[in-house]
């Protein structure tokens, strides 16, 4: 989905995929405007555990996190975290994507440039 808005998007089948390749970006300097998580991801503890080893990486991370659970307690997970809550639609994810790009210090490091 996040391709047909137009934004390049880096994919990982399992939870230790995504933090390699999200480690292996920091390390060649890569930075990520925005991570795109769901609440109930295999491996790794979930979602949320997941969630915590992609923040020790990188605090400034701006993550989203969906999930079709209503009981979640956004304000106990962080500011650097943007609920998208499921089902969704495409305008919802764009207008999640685009709030996380404005976060991310990424953004910051194209924009100063």
């Amino acid at each position: 989905m996040a391709t047909s808005l137009g934004y390049e998007a880096v994919t990982a089948s399992t939870a230790a995929e995504l933090v390699g390749r999200f480690a292996e970006g920091r390390q060649e300097g890569q930075r990520f405007d925005a991570v795109v998580l769901d609440l109930t991801t295999r491996g790794a503890g979930g979602g949320l555990a997941l969630m915590r080893q992609i923040l020790e990486l990188d605090a400034g991370a701006s993550i989203i996190l969906s999930t079709g659970y209503a009981d979640v307690d956004h304000a106990a997970l962080g500011s650097s975290v943007i609920m998208l809550k499921k089902p969704y639609r495409v305008a919802e994810l764009s207008q999640k994507l685009a709030l996380a790009c404005r976060r991310s210090p990424a953004a910051k490091d194209v924009q100063s440039t």
